[in-house]
């Protein structure tokens, strides 16, 4: 595993690309057209898609802003997800107790993030959801799909498998048929200081 966070970052969703897009990890696609939906942009806009992943927000956008406008889509995570119990019982040195996401869990703490970082009148929306999981599988998939895939990366071959017995059966045994997708949505408009052309 890469020691630097962007090189992290990079072989995480690299390894991960491969399920990202799979029909479990659905929710990714909704989130992308519903912050489009949220933004109501208008034709013409210039607009920056910060953690683009495959474009499921970058390709609403670009539909929506038309040949008169500009979408720019870049990708770079700056940690780890936090990975799932069944990693701490088998690589205790791979669980991390700290997730980078719990300080922006609510939208008054993003709001205060953005306003330290220069951004004093974002619109946040939270939105609750559930996403189904027709299959204890369907599980492992979004595991795959999502940065939990960069510490299933550095398991071996039998600690992978022990980790997604675990899971699997987790997800069984508790009749698990859904699990919490919550996002905070953070609409903001830069204002119009340079002509970028």
């Amino acid at each position: 595993m890469p020691e630097n966070a962007q090189d992290r970052a990079a072989f995480t969703y690299n390894a991960a690309a491969d399920f990202f897009d799979a029909s479990p990890l659905s929710f990714w696609g909704y989130f992308g057209r519903r912050t489009i939906e949220l933004a109501s942009l208008p034709s013409g806009s210039r607009v920056l898609d910060v953690c683009c992943g495959t474009g499921v927000s970058a390709l609403p956008a670009a539909e929506v802003v038309g040949p008169t406008g500009n979408v720019m889509g870049i990708d770079l995570a700056k940690q780890l997800l936090e990975s799932a119990s069944s990693i701490k019982n088998v690589r205790p040195d791979l669980y991390k107790g700290f997730n980078p996401w719990d300080r922006i869990d609510d939208p008054g703490t993003l709001r205060k993030i953005l306003h330290e970082g220069g951004v004093p009148s974002a619109k946040i929306i939270a939105e609750s959801r559930l996403h189904p999981i027709k299959a204890a599988e369907d599980w492992w998939t979004i595991v795959l799909g999502s940065g939990y895939r960069g510490t299933i990366e550095q398991l071996t071959l039998a600690e992978r498998q022990k980790v997604k017995k675990a899971n699997l059966a987790f997800i069984r045994d508790e009749k698990i048929s859904s699990i919490e997708t919550n996002v905070l949505y953070a609409l903001a408009t830069k204002p119009q200081t340079a002509n970028f052309e």
